[in-house]
């Protein structure tokens, strides 16, 4: 919370006027940006990152790494079966990464997170099949954090389970998206934040009249 105040209390910069475009145009997949910049943050101290530039090129990747999708027509974005769709889907973290360092805006660290965040750590993943150490490692984070949200939003209609099933979606990966030297740190967080959470928000008991 400390750092995200920070952040905000900084004067206006350009990437302000960046991602103040992207939500006037495509606020659901703001607000998502919005909730992996905040997990991203949350994981990239859990593994050990504490240095402010770190964290502020952690952040910054997080927030734009669906850009490139922002830009994908509507028509297509709303046919989800189509050859098109496809394509588009598997173009728009190379999209992004070129839009974005035309800005001249974004540190070439964030800019990296933003083509990298759909690699996988055992090779399927897009659009250069990285594996292992050559994913950089915020984007590592960034991915986890990606999944992570994308699957409580798709529970979201289940408060009291849907942390709990992303943390077991990523609790079975066994390296196959994500790095293993890193996830039982981020699990355990996970479980302990998150699993806090869910359980705080079950109701109370009420005595028997």
């Amino acid at each position: 919370k400390e750092f995200v105040t920070t952040i905000k209390s900084k004067e206006k910069t350009s990437s302000d006027d960046l991602f103040a475009k992207l939500a006037s145009q495509h606020n659901t997949i703001a607000e998502h940006s919005i909730n992996v910049a905040n997990v991203a943050l949350f994981l990239g101290m859990i593994v050990g990152h504490s240095h402010h530039h770190v964290l502020e090129n952690l952040y910054l990747g997080a927030l734009f790494h669906d850009y490139g999708k922002a830009k994908i027509p509507a028509q297509i974005l709303e046919n989800p079966a189509s050859v098109s769709y496809a394509q588009a889907i598997a173009d728009h973290p190379a999209k992004g990464f070129d839009l974005l360092k035309k800005s001249g805006e974004i540190p070439k660290q964030a800019l990296t997170i933003v083509l990298e965040h759909h690699e996988q750590f055992g090779g399927a993943g897009y659009p250069n099949g990285s594996t292992g150490d050559q994913i950089y490692g915020l984007s590592k984070i960034v991915s986890i954090a990606n999944i992570f949200d994308n699957l409580v939003m798709e529970n979201r209609k289940n408060p009291k389970n849907m942390y709990k099933v992303a943390i077991k979606v990523l609790e079975h990966d066994k390296g196959k998206q994500f790095d293993p030297e890193i996830m039982p740190r981020i699990l355990d967080a996970l479980k302990l934040s998150f699993g806090n959470y869910a359980r705080n928000r079950q109701p109370k008991n009420k005595t028997a009249v």
